[in-house]
């Protein structure tokens, strides 16, 4: 007898995006108008890549950041033998609500 069951899994997630060189001015200018989606997808590992180049696969989650929350942002500023710069670091956190169905 062949049965259809489902997973619900909520996982946190943390989005970080670096970004060089970046003033505090162009950040503050971009930054509202920046949109963060993920896609989740399960793929089917058995699947052959031979036979098929792009895998089977799924959309387990979609969502996208809150705009309304500001991400933490760290700036970290180097020096080196090839100069000088920084990477800002913007970090989100995002609620995924995972689900699967599988047979058995």
């Amino acid at each position: 007898m062949l049965s259809t069951n489902s997973i619900d899994e909520s996982l946190p997630v943390r989005i970080v995006l670096r970004l060089s060189d970046c003033t505090e001015t162009t950040l503050k200018h971009y930054l509202p108008c920046l949109e963060v989606k993920l896609d989740v997808y399960a793929i089917d590992p058995a699947e052959n890549v031979a036979e098929n180049p792009t895998p089977t696969r799924e959309v387990i989650f979609s969502g996208l950041v809150n705009t309304e929350e500001e991400p933490l942002v760290v700036f970290n500023e180097f020096e080196g033998d090839e100069g000088t710069g920084n990477h800002v670091y913007l970090i989100w956190n995002i609620e995924t609500f995972l689900s699967a169905l599988f047979s058995f």
